[in-house]
């Protein structure tokens, strides 16, 4: 709803001057006042019906409010600046005024400089228990620089880091509580492995930890519970620690000796309503059995060297076997799956995943959703040439690290629209690399007609990269990266065929071509490729079919040089 005040539109619309000075963050807060009209459009049905509520009551008084804007207007006839005019913000009816607050909380910012800025904003902000759910737990003094010391008109100073309060003791921990009304609590613990007893108590990691896990804790509040930092050994706790968290629906963890594996996988294990895990390769044994698989929608296995692969592998197999609502994967280096053993599932709501696997093993999975698959090799591929893609027939998005492309091309990925491969060699791939195969029976002609956007990160020769482009006729995004080492001859047989005319041309609805990346550079020679990427720029736009970008990343120094000029652009 838009809403139009008389005689009044016009305004720049800045708070008082005397509250511009309180302002704890004033860049970031004008940034966000510019952005207001743009921003209101995109807020949520609650906050459109409370403004339709609150100027739905207004509309009756409009006439006599425009009344009382225009006698004012006469009065204010010498004001020499708009800064002394009534601010456009609290015109706002407090529901839309809450509704900014929780979205400048969201884009990071602490909810502290906004009751810093005059009391009617302390009291909506102190009011709304959702902006003051985040809590940084920590307990090393050490961190304290990393964080903004900011004044608040009566309060003690407050420690700022993003949209989190700090708490370092468990009194800070209760008084940061005190705020957030019945909302549940979104709780980072970040603790040292060594503590420095000349600033902190001793016993002060054992007090935090007490007061998000123990028994007379806070865990009945806690929503999402992130762990980035414990103690290298578990402390004694002269009480047990909680056996769940009732209401935890998100949990992270991704340090921690194996002395904590227990401990946590008793907070877990009995939990039932649990969305999302981001775990330490290390920690997916100890919760295999867990009650919450059933629930999860989103699973991170992470990486660990000190994880045992065919143990990953058991635990794997076991977990993802009860996982019937899960909608996003990502499986890391030391979780090898699918793989040899593991049993033929079916994830009917996957839409995302990223694995790590040999690739014969992806018909073991069934995922008739799944839109995106990345998958990275955990060795060779060379005798595997095709591969059963018939469990997730809807894949739009295939990123794949391989030694050898042969079973993408092999398989049926018919509604692709974006494709990616990368080989694991940085070196110059001879062109019957791939088992004595010639490129053009590796990558098959018009083998992927819908692929508009393509990325070939391959060490290798034009002949190479000029049959995988023929495998894509319609790809209007390519990225070519032909790697780090001196290629001299590299383009010389490619760019002629980027330009010309049709057949001889190769994906003659190309827009945006670039060649290198910013950490692998083209290392060729730059005298006999300039002449032949200004040559398929100009044929190109003679043609009808105009680029919208050439980019090329030199090295020595890096340099990366648009060819595709446009008005009042300066081309180096």
């Amino acid at each position: 709803m838009r809403c139009r005040i008389s005689r009044v539109e016009n305004l720049t619309l800045v708070p008082y001057q005397s509250q511009r000075s309180k302002i704890g963050n004033p860049d970031g807060l004008s940034r966000l006042f510019s952005r207001f009209s743009t921003r209101v459009s995109s807020l949520s049905d609650t906050v459109r019906s409370a403004t339709t509520k609150h100027f739905g009551r207004c509309k009756e008084q409009e006439p006599r409010q425009t009344q009382e804007l225009n006698d004012s207007q006469d009065a204010t006839n010498d004001v020499s600046s708009p800064h002394d005019l009534i601010p456009w913000i609290d015109l706002l009816p407090p529901e839309l005024l809450a509704a900014i607050f929780q979205e400048y909380v969201e884009l990071g910012r602490s909810p502290w400089n906004l009751a810093c800025v005059c009391v009617k904003w302390r009291e909506v902000a102190l009011g709304i228990a959702v902006l003051w759910k985040h809590l940084l737990v920590i307990d090393n003094p050490g961190m304290v620089r990393r964080f903004t010391n900011q004044q608040v008109p009566g309060y003690r100073n407050r420690l700022i880091f993003g949209r989190f309060q700090i708490c370092m003791t468990a009194e800070q921990v209760d008084d940061a509580v005190s705020r957030t009304g019945s909302v549940l609590l979104d709780v980072k613990i970040a603790l040292s492995q060594q503590k420095d007893p000349d600033v902190l108590p001793a016993n002060n990691s054992l007090d935090l930890l007490l007061k998000v896990f123990g028994t007379n804790g806070i865990h009945r509040r806690i929503g999402s519970i992130s762990i980035y930092g414990l103690p290298s050994t578990v402390p004694s706790f002269p009480q047990p620690l909680i056996a769940s968290f009732p209401y935890l629906n998100s949990f992270t963890c991704t340090t921690g000796s194996t002395e904590w594996f227990p401990l946590i996988g008793q907070m877990l294990s009995p939990s039932r309503g649990l969305t999302y895990l981001r775990l330490n390769a290390r920690f997916l044994d100890v919760v295999k059995h867990s009650e919450f698989w059933g629930t999860l929608q989103d699973l991170h296995v992470g990486e660990s060297a000190l994880a045992d692969p065919h143990v990953c592998e058991i635990a794997a197999n076991t977990a993802l076997s009860r996982c019937q609502r899960l909608e996003s994967l990502h499986i890391g280096t030391a979780t090898r799956w699918p793989n040899a053993n593991s049993p033929t599932v079916s994830h009917n709501k996957l839409l995302n995943a990223q694995l790590h696997c040999h690739p014969r093993y992806l018909g073991q999975l069934r995922a008739p959703l799944l839109k995106i698959l990345d998958i990275t090799e955990f060795q060779q591929s060379t005798e595997c040439t095709s591969v059963d893609t018939s469990g997730f027939p809807a894949v739009e998005k295939l990123t794949a690290w391989t030694s050898d492309p042969r079973w993408i091309y092999g398989s049926k990925f018919s509604n692709l629209i974006s494709l990616s491969i990368t080989s694991p060699y940085h070196r110059i791939v001879a062109d019957t690399h791939w088992g004595g195969v010639p490129p053009n029976e590796v990558f098959v002609p018009n083998a992927f007609p819908l692929v508009e956007e393509v990325k070939f990160h391959v060490a290798s020769t034009d002949i190479t990269f000029i049959a995988a482009l023929e495998s894509v006729p319609n790809a209007q995004k390519i990225t070519i990266v032909p790697g780090v080492l001196p290629n001299p001859n590299f383009g010389q047989d490619l760019l002629p065929r980027l330009s010309g005319p049709e057949p001889f041309v190769i994906c003659p609805k190309a827009q945006r071509i670039q060649i290198g990346i910013r950490l692998e550079c083209l290392d060729a020679s730059k005298d006999i490729l300039e002449p032949l990427v200004q040559t398929v720029v100009d044929d190109r736009q003679r043609g009808g079919s105009p680029l919208e970008s050439f980019i090329i990343y030199w090295p020595r120094p890096i340099l990366m040089k648009e060819y595709v000029k446009h008005e009042g652009d300066v081309v180096g």
